[in-house]
Order: structure tokens, then C-alpha cells, then sequence
């Protein structure tokens, strides 16, 4: 019988609260909620001994988060208790923290690409975990309703092409090299499952960008430049690569687009910024096609768009990833494409077999409930500290 806790949560409004929280009480865990805010982001001396104090006051066990936080850390170490973050965000860079290789800490990645880097430079507090959906709630969300399809595509998620654009930032370097980061996302935009980016900025290239370009995050951090760099470009691929793709898709179907700003120069219907606990699921079950475009910094995992978009008994077509095929049969769960042409093909066929959408929904929604639930993996987590 697995041990209860006492666990000091920390919240940030974050999408997966309501969920991670309803189902470890419902596990018998008992859950302090904290929501200290922080007046700098990392070695805030007065939010650690706020947390401190709130874990010898209340007995806490663990502290937990999503995403990681190298203060909560900082505290989890001094009052001798577990620290457990469970991460959904990539990239995310306090993963470079020097805190990161603290005892107490048990960090949960989704990605398993960036689990066994991290595994391979000697953090072995580090572990792979992919994310969940409370398929329950969903299932109660929609027990008197019938599905009504009120989109032939949807696509929900962010442009990128907004004031945290950095790549954007560095359109002052020398032309030779402006046109090497080019041609590197030229190559690699059509490749999926294989991060060639990471092989084609060598150290030579990233040392002569680094003379234009400081991208040091201070002494509490690993010297992670390339890194940041790299995060940099893959996250441009992602822009280029989504107003490329629902540019062609939105000049040949009616595309629903629910994404923070107003696309310039992009042919679909804009509808503005989807809420996510029930408007966004009623999109997911009510759209004929649920277009999933992954953010180029994740490597190989499922972001969590995948596992909500199945949760709520939605068609999805998502490009090829990596661990797709270690939970997922294409054709018969959800349906992956490697290249721009066969998405266009998919799009296409899948608009016109309804019973064949209707069925592989159905399937990928199985198997989000047996294996991606919050019950689950929670358990799972807790298990491994």
C-alpha cells in the first residue's frame, strides 16, 4: 500500500492544478496549498523562508510543483524534506540551475530526450514521466452532450511570433552567419524525429554568435549558451513552420484558429484564446480534425496538447514524434504525418471518413484513460521517491 503524504503544493494558476490536486487528495494524500508569490525569480531569500516555515508549520512530507522552481529547492533542502517537480513546459531553462542536482529533489521530465541528457551529465534525481489528463472529469463534462461538429479544423496554440521572439532579436549578425542559422532551419523544418539543429550548431559557430550575442543566465546557472541558442532557433522553426502550414491549410479548408493574437496575412477564422478546463475540450471533441503542431524545442516527447486533445475523445493529426509509436498505432489511436504532403493528403481523406475519424477518436481516448490518467501517473511519481 503506497505511503500517504502530507504535501505542501505549490500553485502558480497553472492549467493541470484543479487536476493534479483533486486526484492526489482523492488518492488520500493531503494537500497544502501555497501560493507565495516572489519578488525575483530565482534566490529570493524572503519567498524561501516563507516556504520554509509553511513546511515545519504544517509537517509537509514533499513539495511539489509543476515545473521547476530552484528556490522551492533551495527551501526543500533546508527543511529536509523531498522536492518533486513534474515538468510540462519546453524549454525550460531553470532545468539548468545549479540547485538541480540537490538531494532532495525528484524531477519528472516528459520528454525523454531531455531526461537522458540530463541522466547522462549525472543527475540521477532526474526521471521520464509523460503527462496526464483527467479523463474522468471530462467523461462527467460530456455525459449529456453529443457530439456536434461545429469546426472542420482546429488548431489551439500560440504563433510564437510576439515580443518573446528572441530569435527575432538577433537579426543584427553578420550576414554569414544570419544566413548559416537559416539554412539550418531550412534543413531541418521538414525532418521530424530527428534534431538535426543540435548536430548543425557546432561549438565553432555557437562561439562566433556568441561575440553578438550574451546569453549567460548568471552564476546560479550551468553555462548553458548553446543551449539557449538552440532553444532559440527550434522555437523560430516553430513559427515559420505553423504560419506555413495553416497559411496552405487555411487557403483550401475553414480553419479555426484559437491562439493569444490575431494572425497577419494567415487565411483562417480567428476565435480568439480558448479557456481550457471546458471551452477547450469542446473543441477538441466537436472539431472534425484537431491539428496538432509540436513546438520544435520538445525533442521527442508528448506535449500536453496531445494527451488533452485524445482525453476528450477528439481526432487528432499531430506530426511524427519520437515516443508517439511507444503508445500510439498510427491509423488506429490518432494519425501522424512526416511530411507536409502527406498532412495535406491526411486533411483531405480524413474530412471526407467520418465513421474511420469517429472510431480512431474513440481508440486514442482508451488509451489516454488506461495509461495517461492522473491516477496513474501520479502513482507512478510518488512510487519512484
Amino acid at each position: 500500500m503506497m505511503k500517504k503524504y502530507r504535501i505542501l503544493y505549490y500553485a502558480w494558476d497553472e492549467y493541470t492544478m484543479k487536476d493534479a490536486i483533486t486526484e492526489l487528495q482523492r488518492l488520500g494524500h493531503e494537500i497544502i496549498i501555497a501560493k507565495d508569490s516572489y519578488r525575483q525569480y530565482d534566490q529570493d531569500e524572503e519567498f524561501i523562508a516563507s516556504i520554509v516555515k509553511k513546511i515545519k508549520e504544517y509537517n509537509i512530507d514533499l513539495v511539489f510543483s509543476f515545473n521547476y522552481y530552484p528556490d522551492l529547492s533551495r527551501a526543500a533542502m533546508l527543511a529536509e524534506v523531498l522536492y518533486v517537480s513534474w515538468c510540462f513546459d519546453s524549454p525550460l531553462l531553470t532545468l539548468q540551475s545549479l540547485t538541480l542536482s540537490n538531494p532532495c529533489n525528484r524531477v519528472f521530465l516528459f520528454d525523454r530526450s531531455n531526461c537522458e541528457q540530463l541522466q547522462q551529465e549525472g543527475f540521477s534525481n532526474v526521471f521520464y514521466m509523460p503527462l496526464a489528463c483527467n479523463v474522468s472529469r471530462l467523461e462527467q463534462l460530456f455525459a449529456q452532450e453529443s457530439v456536434s461538429y461545429e469546426h472542420e479544423i482546429s488548431f489551439i496554440g500560440s504563433l510564437y511570433d510576439d515580443k518573446y521572439n528572441f530569435y527575432k532579436q538577433i537579426n543584427y549578425l553578420p550576414d554569414y552567419l544570419k544566413g548559416y542559422l537559416d539554412a539550418a532551419m531550412e534543413a531541418q523544418l521538414p525532418i521530424y524525429g530527428y534534431d538535426m539543429v543540435r548536430h548543425l550548431l557546432r561549438d565553432d559557430i555557437v562561439e562566433k554568435i556568441l561575440q553578438y550575442v550574451q546569453l549567460d543566465m548568471g552564476k546560479q546557472y550551468r553555462n548553458c549558451a548553446r543551449d539557449i541558442l538552440i532553444n532559440m532557433v527550434q522555437k523560430q522553426i516553430t513559427v515559420n513552420e505553423r504560419r506555413r502550414l495553416l497559411t496552405v491549410l487555411g487557403e483550401h479548408y475553414l480553419l479555426d484558429l484559437y491562439s493569444p493574437a490575431k494572425p497577419e496575412g494567415i487565411p483562417v477564422r480567428y476565435r480568439g484564446i480558448a479557456e481550457y478546463e471546458q471551452q477547450m475540450p469542446r473543441i477538441f471533441r466537436n472539431s472534425k480534425i484537431n491539428l496538432n503542431i509540436t513546438l520544435r524545442t520538445i525533442q521527442s516527447g508528448l506535449p500536453l496538447r496531445i494527451i488533452d486533445i485524445l482525453g476528450a475523445g477528439g481526432f487528432l493529426l499531430t506530426n511524427y514524434q519520437a515516443e508517439l509509436p511507444e503508445y500510439f498505432e498510427n491509423g488506429k489511436n490518432l494519425v501522424w504525418y512526416e511530411s507536409y504532403e502527406e498532412l495535406f493528403e491526411l486533411v483531405d481523406y480524413y474530412l471526407n471518413h467520418e465513421s474511420q475519424r469517429e472510431t480512431i477518436a474513440e481508440n486514442g481516448h482508451r488509451i489516454v484513460k488506461e495509461q495517461f490518467s492522473y491516477e496513474v501517473l501520479l502513482q507512478r511519481i510518488l512510487s519512484k521517491i
